[in-house]
């Protein structure tokens, strides 16, 4: 009616109708933390991949032989992909479900950090990064709905994003943890301290 105004409900007060697929099923809720805590690993090694190369840039670049231009090209390639894969992605979210999307980015993820380690030169590093940004936003996306899916108690649900928002503060914590002397000491460098280095 004209002159009324419509009053959203809080954040934590809507409530999301999960489709079949994504039901808990009896019992379920029980083991929503559970499940929870997959989704918070995942999140957590999301972070630690897309910040695994920076500490490394002098050695990748001395094993690589590449340029400090070749190593910010290949350092920017997963989130050129991201901006691109981050629309479709969420789509495909709700046409998988959040189980199977979280699954599918965290096997990618896995994917990109291994390629990396396999990596010789540059198109493969900047490929093997840039994979990383096709499975980035399947995780960014899926999470958050994850917790709106399975925890529809305003109390629980306050604590899990909260629990949730950590994630990224601890994945930064554990930056601050470098490796140089190990891959210095590595008989190959970069790649002898990785896997799939051979």
């Amino acid at each position: 009616m004209p002159g009324t105004t419509c009053v959203m409900p809080p954040w934590d007060d809507a409530s999301m109708d999960a489709p079949e697929s994504e039901s808990l099923g009896p019992g379920g809720r029980s083991g929503r933390w559970v499940l929870f805590a997959g989704v918070y690993a995942v999140y957590f090694a999301f972070g630690v991949v897309a910040l695994s190369i920076p500490p490394l840039v002098g050695e990748v670049r001395a094993d690589l032989g590449l340029s400090r231009v070749a190593m910010g090209l290949a350092l920017g390639a997963w989130q050129l992909v991201y901006l691109g894969s981050a629309p479709p992605a969420g789509r495909l979210v709700d046409r998988l479900g959040v189980r199977r999307a979280i699954a599918i980015g965290a096997l990618i993820v896995i994917a990109s950090g291994l390629l990396r380690a396999a990596a010789g030169n540059l198109p493969a590093l900047w490929a093997a990064i840039a994979l990383f940004g096709v499975g980035g936003p399947l995780i960014s996306a899926g999470a958050p709905r994850a917790v709106a899916l399975w925890f529809d108690d305003r109390r629980e649900r306050r604590v899990a994003v909260g629990v949730y928002s950590t994630a990224p503060a601890s994945r930064r914590r554990g930056r601050a943890v470098r490796p140089p002397r190990l891959v210095q000491s590595a008989p190959g460098g970069f790649s002898g301290a990785t896997p799939g280095s051979g």
